[in-house]
């Protein structure tokens, strides 16, 4: 279950192809409505399978585009996926986690892209 969850993170990072845009929001209103930090724009992406992204993205100095900031995925149905926060490409803080009916299913914190506790979906 933990696998299904954590699938469009993965496919995120590890899918070639993706669909880059300057999009509009949700319409239906994004769960992602933090501010990108000063020096990062929001991008909006959509992988092969459906599932949709919207994050901060910055650029380094050595011309690599990393997430900074408020990132959130939505099923390809629309339901929430997952809803976190990228510090330097990697997953900090608490994120959680939907399954395809849109009822949180786990939560988990992270410090530099590790996982360190799971406090449950009710944090």
């Amino acid at each position: 279950m933990l696998l299904r969850a954590l699938l469009p993170l993965l496919l995120a990072v590890l899918c070639v192809g993706i669909v880059h845009h300057r999009g509009p929001r949700d319409p239906a209103g994004s769960a992602n409505a933090g501010a990108c930090p000063a020096e990062a724009r929001r991008v909006g992406r959509v992988d092969p399978y459906g599932y949709r992204r919207e994050l901060c993205e910055r650029e380094t100095p050595d011309g690599r585009r990393v997430a900074e900031g408020p990132w959130t995925s939505w099923h390809p149905s629309g339901a929430p996926s997952a809803h976190g926060e990228m510090r330097d490409g990697r997953q900090v803080g608490v994120w959680t986690f939907w399954n395809e009916s849109g009822e949180a299913i786990e939560s988990i914190e992270f410090r530099d892209g590790v996982p360190v506790s799971r406090p449950g979906p009710d944090r």
